[in-house]
């Protein structure tokens, strides 16, 4: 099955960027998707391998410049000053000269073309303008182990290829699509980029996972610790949940690093982080008691009794998927806790399985699946049951 999309051009300029990746640039119109990577700059340096041409936005006024002219851009009280060209408002464009180079920002590369933007601290907001199989050669090798078997590397290529098209302008309101960082998908240029995670992006290029003929919510994460999630536990769902994400027995991920782990928390640090959430009545913790739990072995909910600064006790009900996020998911790797208990005087001890929300895809899972054989269209549909992985066209 095919299915027909239409080119997000996000107010590019019609036929104004070759968007690509070096292996292959001839299968083209492709997605676009404005990705953040930097925001309230004071100043930026930008340079270029070989030519590369500077747009205002405002009028399209151009200025070329040579790879070796390294520029300084700065705002200034009427807009942006790049170099000697001053930009009064709506920022620039930059597109390196042959269409295929790549864009220098702060020492980093890019590829395709970058916005440079004002925004209203009077700040510099930088986006890379790119397609996506571009972008997916930044994403992969941070989201997942370059080192692994090609079929794992295919089946993140594939989910994180469905991620992005179904999240575009997620953050329309700040001007871009997604972000760089783990909120999106964690994206760093082409200065990350590996050659093994690349191949796995051109091999499933064009690849998305759908159900009845529409993109999936395709969510991941690092390690399920024996059972994937409901999405209905982690976060606010609105509507049924689709029957790909109710959640697999996943006995695939337990040779993962994070399979099993157990952290110590201070309690002061507890206070603090939940002081940041709103919980400002917490002089002391007494107990953190893990609530029922669900199919998947995860804790709903956290029953937190507390020493309250205006005299007394009293207890909160804490989502476990909000307490985790509140407390620091680097450290509460999961909300599937067999134990969580007071050890000193000053230190809580969390004991679990897995790591990261746990709905989805299991990378870890995934990694062991290959190894077993496992191609990456079947990987993908052990985790998101009913879905077909389709090629997407413009």
């Amino acid at each position: 099955m095919k299915i027909k999309g239409l080119l997000w051009t996000g107010g590019v300029l019609a036929g104004f960027i070759a968007l690509c990746i070096p292996a292959d640039c001839r299968r083209l119109p492709e997605t676009i998707i404005r990705v953040s990577i930097i925001t309230d700059a004071d100043k930026i340096n930008l340079g270029c391998e070989g030519d590369y041409a500077v747009y205002a936005l405002n009028d399209g006024e151009k200025k070329q410049f040579t790879g070796e002219n390294i520029c300084l851009v700065q705002p200034f009280s009427g807009g942006i000053l790049f170099d000697d060209m001053k930009v009064l408002s709506g920022g620039v464009r930059i597109v390196p000269g042959d269409g295929a180079g790549s864009i220098r920002i702060n020492g980093r590369r890019y590829r395709d073309s970058v916005l440079i933007k004002k925004n209203r601290k009077g700040k510099l907001n930088v986006i890379n303008e790119l397609g996506i199989e571009s972008y997916l050669a930044g994403v992969l090798p941070h989201e997942v182990n370059p080192a692994w078997d090609m079929e794992a590397l295919k089946a993140q290529a594939v989910v994180s290829r469905t991620y992005a098209m179904s999240n575009l302008g997620k953050h329309k309101d700040d001007g871009h699509d997604l972000c760089n960082k783990v909120h999106c998908q964690v994206y760093a240029g082409a200065e990350g980029e590996n050659s093994r995670t690349n191949r796995a992006v051109e091999l499933t290029r064009g690849e998305v996972v759908t159900y009845k003929g529409n993109l999936i919510s395709a969510v991941y994460h690092a390690s399920c610790g024996g059972h994937t999630e409901n999405p209905k536990y982690v976060w606010s769902w609105g509507g049924n949940v689709p029957e790909y994400l109710y959640g697999v027995r996943d006995r695939y991920c337990v040779a993962s690093p994070h399979f099993r782990w157990t952290k110590d928390v201070k309690e002061d640090f507890i206070i603090k982080k939940m002081e940041t959430a709103d919980y400002k009545d917490i002089r002391g913790i007494v107990s953190i008691i893990p609530g029922k739990k669900n199919n998947s072995g995860r804790n709903a909910a956290f029953f937190i009794k507390y020493i309250k600064k205006t005299g007394g006790t009293a207890t909160l009900n804490v989502r476990a998927a909000r307490f985790r996020l509140i407390v620091d998911p680097w450290l509460i790797k999961s909300t599937k806790l067999d134990f969580i208990k007071k050890i000193d005087k000053n230190t809580f001890r969390f004991s679990g399985y897995g790591w990261g929300h746990g709905v989805g895809m299991c990378q870890w899972g995934a990694k062991h699946l290959s190894e077993k054989g496992w191609n990456y269209k079947k990987i993908i549909h052990f985790y998101y049951h009913g879905t077909k992985v389709d090629t997407w066209e413009e």
